[in-house]
C-alpha cells in the first residue's frame, strides 16, 4: 500500500512539474531529467553522471535504454551470499552511505565499499566504492556509486507505468 503511495506522489510531482513547465531537478540545474528512488520517488542522480566502469567479476554485461537516450551499461553481480544485482555505475548520488568500509569481497579490485540508502526512504539502492588509498579523504574523483537497477527509475518514465482507462480514452 506505502509503495503505490509513493507511486501516486511521484506521479503527481511528475505531473506538476509537466504542467507548470519546469525542469524536475530539486537542484534547479542540470539536465531536464532525474533519476529516482523507486520506492518514494527522491531524486537521486542526473543521468548524465553515469558511465562505465566493468567489473571483472560481472555475470554478464549489456547495455540498457531504461534510463532516457544515455544506454547505461549493466552488469549483473553476485555477492557471496548468492544475491544478484543489476548495477549502474554512477559518478554522483546523493545516497547516503551506511556503515563501515570493506575491502573484502569487492566488485572492484582496488576499491572499498559501503552500503548506500535513499535519504529519504532508507531502501538500501547501491553501494559507494572508493579507492583503498583514499578511503579516508573525500576526493569524489576517487569513488562512485553501484545503483541497483530495480531501485532506481528515470523520472519522465513514470507516467508511462500508468494506464489510461478506456473511458477517458479519445
Amino acid at each position: 500500500m506505502q509503495s503505490n503511495f509513493a507511486l501516486v506522489l511521484v506521479i503527481l510531482k511528475v505531473t506538476f512539474v509537466s504542467l507548470s513547465g519546469g525542469s524536475g531537478t530539486e537542484s534547479g540545474g542540470g539536465s531536464e531529467n532525474v533519476v529516482i528512488c523507486r520506492h518514494c520517488g527522491h531524486d537521486l542522480f542526473d543521468p548524465q553522471y553515469i558511465f562505465t566502469l566493468a567489473s571483472p567479476g560481472s555475470i554478464w554485461t549489456k547495455n540498457n535504454t531504461l534510463i532516457g537516450s544515455v544506454r547505461p551499461h549493466v552488469q549483473l553481480l553476485r555477492n557471496p551470499h548468492g544475491y544478484e544485482f543489476e548495477v549502474v555505475t554512477v559518478r554522483r548520488s546523493v545516497c547516503s552511505q551506511q556503515g563501515d568500509w570493506h575491502s573484502s569481497h569487492s566488485w572492484f579490485p582496488g576499491y572499498n565499499w559501503k552500503i548506500c540508502v535513499c535519504p529519504k526512504c532508507g531502501t538500501h539502492i547501491g553501494w559507494i566504492f572508493k579507492k583503498i588509498q583514499s578511503a579516508s579523504k573525500t576526493d569524489s574523483e576517487d569513488s562512485f556509486f553501484g545503483l541497483i537497477l530495480d531501485k532506481i527509475l528515470e523520472e519522465s518514465t513514470v507516467s508511462q507505468l500508468l494506464l489510461t482507462p478506456k473511458s477517458y480514452r479519445v
